[in-house]
């Protein structure tokens, strides 16, 4: 009866150790898809960079907007030189969105033609994918 009752509990904390690590886990997967985002804007293809992102980055832009939009900042900007990871932080409200639980990530980045730039992405989990809900150049 012991040896039972140790196994389970044994179960019990494995089980709940792993899911700990996988909830932790969010904000590097969040990071993962903001660079993977930003990289398929880099490779010029705005349209795949808009339907991969959330529901509420398609309620809140127009597609045709939004692709325009993205692409003359881009070309304005230049091709991407270097881009590194500024900061990460979680946010319950974002203007024009609904509150909710997101992690908003900034990226420096350096083009040709702008020597610092800042990206600007906020991530929602509502699904338990990180998906991107919006995306700004600053």
């Amino acid at each position: 009866m012991r040896y039972w009752r140790n196994a389970i509990l044994i179960t019990f904390c494995w089980t709940l150790a792993l899911s700990s690590v996988n909830a932790g886990s969010y904000p590097e997967r969040a990071v993962e898809a903001a660079y993977a985002f930003v990289e398929v804007v880099d490779q010029g293809d705005t349209l795949a960079a808009y339907w991969s992102g959330a529901a509420l980055l398609q309620l809140a832009n127009d597609e045709q907007q939004w692709v325009r939009q993205t692409e003359r900042v881009r070309r304005l900007m230049g091709e991407t030189l270097l881009r590194t990871l500024k900061t990460t932080r979680s946010v319950s409200n974002f203007s024009g969105l609904p509150d909710g639980d997101y992690l908003l990530i900034s990226f420096e980045t350096q083009t040709t033609n702008k020597q610092r730039m800042v990206e600007v992405l906020l991530v929602q989990n509502s699904t338990g994918i990180p998906k991107i809900c919006a995306y700004l150049i600053r």
